[in-house]
This record gives C-alpha cells, sequence and structure tokens, in this order.
C-alpha cells in the first residue's frame, strides 16, 4: 500500500520547517504565543483591521507543526475557528483554515483536514493568484489529502496544477516536492510505471540532498514493491538504507516508512523474521516522534499482524489488527482499505469458524464499499454500489466467493451466491482496467485479474455440472475473455472509431505515443545534462498523453466503453455467425488449478475441466522438444496431447474449419501437429484448417479497409553469410545466414499477383513504410531476431544498403505506431509468432505487432523452420489462395502439398507445421487477383457496351 504521507513530510511541513528551522524556540513558548494569537482574534472581533494578527498566527502555527506539535493549533486556534467575525477578510479566512488543515493532516487526520484545505486552496487561488508560494502550499496538502482519501483523479488534478506553478517559478524544491505527490497519486491509481517516472524525476532534481534522495528512492522501491516486483524494489530500497545511514540527526516519519517497505520486501521472500524486525523498527520510530498515535501506527500494525499471521502468532496477530482497524476508522473514516485488508486477515484466521469468517468479510466489504450495510453473512454489495478501490475490492470479491463456494451447506445456493459476487469482481476489473490509461499499467495486472477469473470460471464450471444451464457456460466465456486479448481489441476498436470520427486528438494521442515510444527507448548518453533533458521531456510526453486520454474519454464515451472491454458474448448469436462459416471455436483457458475447454459450433456447446494445469507445461515443452528435434516419439507425445486437450471434442462432430483460441502455455502449440493416433501419423491438420484467434472479440470485430493502391508487396533482402549448417529464418544468436530459397519464393509471390518484388538492396526499411502501408497483401521473405527479455526489441531484417533514413531493423515496437492495411501479411521468417506471454494479454510476437498496427491475419512461425521447406509452403499457399482458396484451407492445403512430395525424414512436423494463421476467421475475406480481375474487365465491358449502344443510337 501507498505511503501516501511520504511528501508530506517532505512537502509543506518541510516548507515552513524551513523557514524557522534557526528559532530555537520551546513548546511551551510556542503554547503561550498560540494563545495569545487567540486572545488578539476574540478581543479584535468588532474591529475591521486585524490583519496585523495573521504574521504572529503563521509564524506560531508554522512553529508549532515542524516541531510536530500541531495538536497546538487545532487545539487553539480551532476554538475560535468557527466564530471567526464576518469582518475577517478572505485572505485571513483562507490563511486560518490552511494552519489548520495542516495540522490535521500532520496528525493524519485527513478526514477533517480536507473542508479546511479545500478552503484555504480556493480562497487563495480566487483572492491571490499572484501569490505563487502561497498557492502551491495549498495544492501540495490538498493533492495529497485526496490520495489519501481514495478520491485519485482529483489529486492528480490538483497535483497537475500545482506542478505547472512550481516549473514557472524554477525552484527545484517545489518542483520536487510535486513529482513526489504526483508519483504517489499515480500509483495509487495503479499507473505504476508513470508513478516510478515521476520519482525517478524527482530523485534528478534532489542531487545532493540526502534526504530527498532517500525520500525518492524509498517511493521508488515501495512502487515496484506493490507492483510485484519484489527484485527491483529491493535494490532502491537498500539505496535509500545506505542514504539513510550517510544522515545525521533524529529519526523522522520518512525513515520509518522506509522500515515498513523493508518490511513488506522481506516478507514478499517469506523471510518473515526480518519482515518483523523491520516492521519493529518502524513502529518504534512512529510512536517516538507521535507519541499520541497517527495514522501511520495503525498502518504499520497493520503490516505488523500481517507478518505475524505469515509466521502463526495468530494470537498476536489478531491483536495487532483489531487495533490497527480501530485506528485507521479513526484517523481515515470507516471507508479505507487498511481496516479492510485488516478485517479480512482476520477472516482468514477463523479457518474452523464458517460464520466468524463471513462476518469479517462482511465487515472489510463495509469498509471498502461506500453505503454498503449488511443485513446477513451472506449478503453482497449491489451492482451499483461505489468501491472506493477497485483494487481492494477485487481481491476482496474474489476470496469471498471462494468462502462461499467451499460451504458445505446448502452448496448449491452458496454456489450461485459466489456466482453473483465472481460477476461484481470482474465487473469492477473492467472498470479499473478502463481508468488506467498506460498499457505497461493494465499490463501489470493481468496476473492478479486472472487469479480472479480462473475462480470465476472455476465456480461456473461447478454450476453448469450440475444442471448444464448455458448461461453459466456463456458467462464463463465472457469471463475468458477479459482474461485475454484486451490491448489488442483495444488497438483494433480505437483505430476503428480514429477512422469514423476524424477527431484530432485521436491523431494527437497517436504521434505522443510514438515520441514516447522513441524517448523510452534511447540509449542513454555519457553526458548528465542530455539524460536531463531527455528524462524531463519523457515525463513531460506522458503527462501530456494522460491529459489527452482523459480528454478523450470525456468527449467520447465510446473510447471508455472500448477500454473497457469487448461487448458482451450472445451466445446464440455467436452460433449462428459460426454456423454461417461452418466453423467451430475451442476456447482453452488455463486456470490456477485446472484447465478448461469451451467449444462452440452452429449445433452444440460444451464445457469441460479437461486437465490439472500443473500437468501441461511439461507435456507441452517435452512435444515441442520432440517436434524441433525430430525424434520419432513425437507421434506418441503428440497423440497423449491429442487426447488430452481434443479427442472428445472432435468426436463430437466439430465442422472441419476450427477457430481454436489458445491459452498461455498453448500459445506455443501447433494443433496441426498433434496426432490422433499413436502407432502411425494421422495429424489433424489432414482433417482441419485451422486458424488461432487472440480472442473472439478480434474474431468478431469488422475492420474497416481503406482502398488499397496495390494489391501485394513483397520484400526479400539479400544475406551474403553461409553456414553449413542448415539455414533457418532466424538470426537469433549469430551472423545472419543465407537463404538461398527466399529469393525464388518473393519472385513467385509477386508473380501471382503480377506485381515487382523489392529484392537485396531494395528491400529497405524506407520502401517497406512506402510501400507496405497501403497494400492488401504483405509478404516478407527474410529474419527475424527474437529479444525474449523485452519483445519489444523483436525486429525483421530489412535492407541498409541504400537505405539514409532508416537503419533496416524494423523492431516490435515500430510496428506498433504504423497503420497498416492488410488483409493479409506473411512472415516468411522464423519465430515471429514467438515472444513473452503477458497475463491477460496474450504472445507478444512480431506477429502480435503487425496485428496491433492493423493487420487482419499474419501468418507467422512458432519455430525455426528451414528455408528450403519454408519457401515450398509459402509459394504454395499463395498458389491455393490466388485459386479461391481462403486463407486457412490454403495453408492446409500447401501443407499437404509439401507432406505429399515429403519423404520420411522431411516429413516430420518441425519442416512444416512452424507456420499457423493468427488473426480474424478467413472465411469473410478473400479476393483473389483473379476475382479483383474479373470485376475489372466485367466493369470494363459493361461500360464498353453502354457506350457502344448511345453511340449507334446517336449515329
Amino acid at each position: 500500500m501507498n505511503k501516501l504521507g511520504l511528501v508530506l513530510m517532505f512537502g509543506s511541513v518541510l516548507f515552513m520547517g524551513r523557514v524557522f528551522a534557526q528559532d530555537v524556540v520551546t513548546e511551551d513558548f510556542i503554547e503561550k504565543e498560540l494563545v495569545t494569537c487567540v486572545e488578539n482574534i476574540t478581543s479584535n472581533r468588532s474591529h475591521t483591521d486585524w490583519q496585523s494578527i495573521l504574521p504572529d498566527l503563521s509564524k506560531w502555527s508554522g512553529l508549532a507543526i515542524a516541531k510536530n506539535r500541531g495538536d497546538l493549533v487545532i487545539k487553539y486556534i480551532g476554538s475560535v475557528y468557527t466564530d471567526l467575525p464576518d469582518t475577517l477578510s478572505e485572505t485571513a479566512y483562507g490563511q486560518v483554515s490552511y494552519y489548520l488543515g495542516l495540522a490535521h493532516t500532520n496528525a493524519g487526520d485527513y478526514v477533517l483536514a480536507l473542508p479546511y484545505c479545500e478552503k484555504a486552496n480556493e480562497v487563495t487561488d480566487r483572492v491571490n493568484p499572484e501569490d505563487t508560494l502561497s498557492r502551491m502550499k495549498r495544492k501540495i496538502i490538498l493533492s495529497h489529502l485526496y490520495s489519501s482519501t481514495e478520491q485519485i483523479n482529483k489529486a492528480i488534478g490538483i497535483n497537475e496544477e500545482g506542478l505547472s506553478l512550481a516549473r514557472a517559478t524554477k525552484i527545484p524544491f517545489s518542483i520536487f516536492k510535486f513529482l513526489m505527490n504526483g508519483g504517489n497519486a499515480f500509483q495509487f491509481k495503479g499507473e505504476y510505471d508513470l508513478a516510478i517516472a515521476y520519482f525517478e524525476r524527482a530523485y534528478e532534481i534532489a542531487s545532493g540532498d540526502l534526504a530527498l534522495l532517500r525520500a525518492a528512492k524509498t517511493n521508488i522501491g515501495a512502487c515496484y514493491l506493490e507492483s510485484k516486483r519484489p527484485d527491483q524494489a529491493k535494490i532502491h530500497l537498500k539505496e535509500a538504507l545506505s542514504l539513510l545511514q550517510l544522515q545525521k540527526g533524529p529519526p523522522d516519519l520518512p525513515e520509518a516508512i522506509l522500515y515498513s517497505d523493508l518490511a513488506k520486501g522481506y516478507k514478499a521472500s517469506e523471510d518473515y523474521d526480518s519482515a518483523l524486525a523491520y516492521i519493529k523498527k518502524a513502529l518504534k520510530v512512529v510512536n517516538d516522534i507521535y507519541p499520541e498515535g497517527h495514522a501511520f501506527t495503525s498502518e504499520f500494525l497493520l503490516d505488523m499482524g500481517r507478518i505475524q499471521y505469515a509466521l502463526g502468532d495468530y494470537s498476536e496477530s489478531e491483536k495487532n489488527l483489531r487495533r490497527s482497524v480501530r485506528e485507521n476508522d479513526k484517523y481515515r473514516g470507516n471507508l479505507n482499505i487498511y481496516s479492510s485488508s485488516a478485517l479480512e486477515t482476520i477472516a482468514r484466521m477463523k479457518t474452523d469458524q464458517p460464520d466468524s469468517i463471513l462476518f469479517f468479510y462482511q465487515r472489510a466489504l463495509e469498509h471498502v464499499f461506500t453505503g454498503y450495510k449488511s443485513t446477513s453473512l451472506y449478503d453482497m454489495p449491489g451492482a451499483d454500489a461505489k468501491c472506493i478501490n477497485a483494487r481492494e475490492g477485487i481481491d476482496l470479491l474474489s476470496h469471498f466467493a471462494s468462502v462461499l463456494a467451499k460451504a458445505t451447506k446448502n452448496q448449491e445456493q452458496q454456489l450461485k451466491r459466489a456466482y453473483e459476487v465472481c460477476a461484481l469482481a470482474t465487473e469492477l476489473i473492467k472498470k479499473f482496467r478502463a481508468n488506467l490509461n498506460e498499457v505497461n499499467s493494465r499490463r501489470l495486472f493481468g496476473p492478479g485479474f486472472n487469479m480472479v477469473i480462473s475462480n470465476a470460471i472455476t465456480i461456473a464450471y461447478r454450476l453448469y455440472s450440475i444442471d448444464q444451464d448455458p448461461v453459466y457456460l456463456e458467462q464463463a466465456l465472457n469471463w475468458m475473455e477479459n482474461s485475454r486479448g484486451n490491448e489488442l481489441y483495444l488497438a483494433v476498436t480505437l483505430s476503428t472509431l480514429q477512422t469514423a470520427k476524424q477527431d484530432s486528438l485521436f491523431d494527437l494521442e497517436s504521434r505522443l505515443r510514438a515520441e514516447i515510444s522513441f524517448l523510452e527507448r534511447t540509449t542513454k548518453s555519457d553526458d548528465p545534462a542530455s539524460n536531463d533533458i531527455n528524462a524531463e521531456r519523457l515525463l513531460t510526453k506522458r503527462r501530456a498523453l494522460e491529459k489527452t486520454i482523459n480528454r478523450l474519454k470525456a468527449k467520447h464515451p465510446e473510447y471508455y466503453n472500448a477500454k473497457y472491454g469487448g461487448k458482451e458474448i450472445i451466445l446464440d448469436q455467436l452460433q449462428r455467425k459460426l454456423l454461417s462459416y461452418e466453423a467451430g471455436i475451442l476456447s482453452f483457458f488455463m486456470g490456477q488449478d485446472s484447465t478448461y475447454l469451451i467449444s462452440v459450433s452452429g449445433s452444440s456447446v460444451s464445457f469441460d475441466q479437461i486437465a490439472k494445469t500443473e500437468l501441461l507445461p511439461q507435456l507441452l515443452e517435452d512435444f515441442n522438444t520432440s517436434l524441433q528435434q525430430r525424434t520419432s516419439d513425437h507421434i506418441a507425445k503428440g497423440h497423449a496431447l491429442y487426447q488430452l486437450l481434443l479427442e472428445n471434442k472432435l468426436q463430437a462432430e466439430l465442422p472441419d474449419q476450427l477457430i481454436i483460441i489458445p491459452d498461455r502455455k498453448l500459445n506455443y502449440l501447433s494443433f496441426e501437429a498433434l496426432s490422433s493416433t499413436i502407432d502411425r501419423p494421422s495429424y489433424l491438420i489432414q482433417n482441419y484448417s485451422i486458424t488461432y484467434s487472440p480472442s473472439i472479440h478480434f474474431f468478431e470485430t469488422d475492420r474497416p479497409r481503406k482502398e488499397t493502391d496495390v494489391y501485394a508487396s513483397v520484400f526479400a533482402p539479400g544475406f551474403s553469410a553461409t553456414f553449413e549448417q542448415l539455414a533457418t529464418r532466424s538470426g537469433e544468436g549469430r551472423s545472419l545466414a543465407a537463404l538461398p530459397y527466399a529469393e525464388q519464393e518473393a519472385k513467385t509471390v509477386a508473380d501471382i499477383y503480377n506485381t515487382k518484388p523489392y529484392l537485396r538492396d531494395r528491400a529497405t526499411e524506407s520502401q517497406f513504410r512506402s510501400k507496405a502501408m497501403n497494400a492488401n497483401i504483405i509478404h516478407l521473405a527474410t529474419h527475424a531476431i527474437i529479444d525474449d527479455k523485452d519483445p519489444e526489441f523483436s525486429k525483421l531484417i530489412l535492407s541498409s544498403a541504400k537505405d539514409t533514413l532508416h537503419d533496416g531493423s524494423l523492431h516490435a515496437h515500430e510496428l506498433y505506431n504504423l497503420k497498416i492495411n492488410a488483409d493479409l501479411v506473411g512472415l516468411s521468417a522464423c519465430n515471429t509468432g514467438i515472444g513473452q506471454y503477458y497475463e491477460g494479454e496474450g504472445v507478444m510476437s512480431l506477429a502480435r505487432a503487425f496485428m496491433y498496427s492493423g493487420a487482419s491475419t499474419v501468418m507467422t512461425s512458432l519455430w525455426s523452420v528451414p528455408d528450403e521447406s519454408t519457401s515450398i509452403i509459402m509459394q504454395r499457399f499463395y498458389h491455393h489462395l490466388d485459386n479461391g482458396a481462403d486463407k486457412a484451407e490454403a495453408l492446409k492445403s500447401a501443407k499437404l502439398d509439401y507432406l505429399a512430395q515429403a519423404d520420411a525424414n522431411t516429413s516430420s512436423p518441425y519442416y512444416w507445421a512452424g507456420f499457423v494463421l493468427i488473426g480474424e476467421h478467413p472465411s469473410d475475406t478473400s479476393w483473389t487477383w483473379n476475382a479483383r480481375l474479373i470485376i475489372i474487365l466485367s466493369i470494363g465491358i459493361t461500360a464498353l457496351l453502354i457506350g457502344v449502344f448511345y453511340y449507334s443510337r446517336a449515329v
């Protein structure tokens, strides 16, 4: 959880404290002066001019707060606040409100502080717009308070106002404060990478100030920790600890926060003893500074209780968790995620007390859903209930559903209640994801969301097994869709929306994304000044993108709806569409415990639990290894997978056109190579044409196409290196081998479509960007180099010999920012379907990059296929496509053609099964060149006949 008080300590309090750092006064003296201020206010009630009191009020209030005695301000100034005279100027009223708000904030009383600080900010903006320093002071506190009370969008907005003021002043310390507060707000929202960018920029500005450097490093570490990246978190937290050891002076609140984050880090790595030691240090520091209690005391008690729970010390854990709830409710109000988390942890301890478990879950839900009050142990918030923190609400609902699903009494009834709870949780997931503007932020939440969806699908399957009600199957299918292809669907939908709306804001968004992508990947120079400029430019662009997206959401509701997720799948409608296609869908989901398969055709549906998920990765790895090593046992291993994944479904007479929607490790499986028999090969490709799709939404989405200038653009750069080993189209780990069959392949494909290929030095990146963007078919016969660690750096190699504009490396991250109009992209290069897998999205490969940029279907490869067999299959594929076959049928026929002429050795799936089609179902597409030519000729002949007719009449 975020440490949103950190900036305040290094913000407004420090801002004030530095003014009087040399004043050596006692707390008793400060109290005496505050009493005098109050007496002067009281005695001047009838006077119109008592402004002379304000300087003293400011001085002594500021000193009291700087010495952590804000309670004196609350006691004395608070006692006369409601009775301030009507003659008090607005400036003075705003000043008094400011100090009361600041005092309550430092005491951790965020709910009480908020109205004072809102008043102070409103008055100062309106009455003293030229007083930049005062305006910044008020905005830094108000931003912090909005974040602490779960009003994140308000926090971001007010902080951006303050950051603009700070940049205008060019005061580094002021800019530092707002960068830190902005980072905290974005972290709380879930925009982790953007938050880290804010903190890193603050760290650069804080150069030389140990206290500020430590604060920035602590926040960076905390952000990595919260986003489930503990290794990176520890690096930064240990650096913060080293900075702490270099400092001199009494303990402070940021020191306690650092200890708390270190405790979380050690807890994440299951070093509970070290975690306990650090959280005890954190509590000691905060108790020494605030002996009367503080909001952070209650948060650290929560941390201690959770660590003790992990250690099995349930008695001490529950004691500290209950105290944490009381204190958090006191300082943060009854709606706060800290109390909710504590109550849920208590619930988990009550393993043998079912009613107690449900009781504490109900109390936890009451702390995160506004206005919710349970009337029974089995209640749940309504569908329109407002959740103060979506992440906390999602996790809480999912765990609550699991508890209900385990009930032994009234089992079916409790399963149905659990199902309803899951439905609410998944709606929250969609809302939360829609409010995240950064792609990486949405990806980071994939694993956590996948666990929630896995739980929901398991509950739906159990209910479906009871009475075969298709409602549960339909909902499970929709939940599966929520777990994959979200960014791809969003990219396609927004591209369509952009075309329809013709709004320059969409162009601005695209341009900003391209500029950010470039800046993120620009190699840092050895020049610190240059790096500083680049970092500032990057952060400025990201802030501009955030604002642009928010404007688009407000202006175009469809934009938000697209981010919310695809439209609901209606089973009857899907079946009618599949009936017209004569196709069937096989949708897989690899859950936390079990793997499920939903199959849908025009005439049938089924929902099956097909395997324990833990068994599949090894079976898949063994099969893929046997394929690529060309061992004889690949048939037996493929048959074992066939029995596990497909046998029962295919025996149910599915159509011979299959649309397979794989999940997780299944994305790397060529289903075509599975054998239905064990004694001899009977491959799936012999009976079925297969298309893979990232999701049903992608398969169903209509993509408007512009009229293409050319039908096909074909590229084959030349490579001169030679190797004794078998040449493949993968350049990974070595020089680029010659591809002797690629040029002839390119010529053959180009001849089919009556165009000239770009060969050797003509196959440049500049030519690709110029000619391929508006082609119906793009074919590239070249090398691919795959970056396993960062898939956005995977690339296709084009010629750079005569290219003065580009380097010849077409990276995935560059493709994302292109606009491709192709119906088909043929990647005659190896491993283009391979990449890093992201939960909730899929495999981030070169093929996926082309689909992001607008391609409907991509023919791609799952491993390094030999050059000769690649060339044969490619030429036959385009031959069949030109003769009227759809894409899937054309690829099936090309592979069967290859098998018909292969010998015992080269008939291994290694040589032919690596190429697959990913994208939309091909039945809707395929205008062959011959068909286009016939239509063009028909139109021409008709026009000629009409001309002759009118001419003859005129004569």
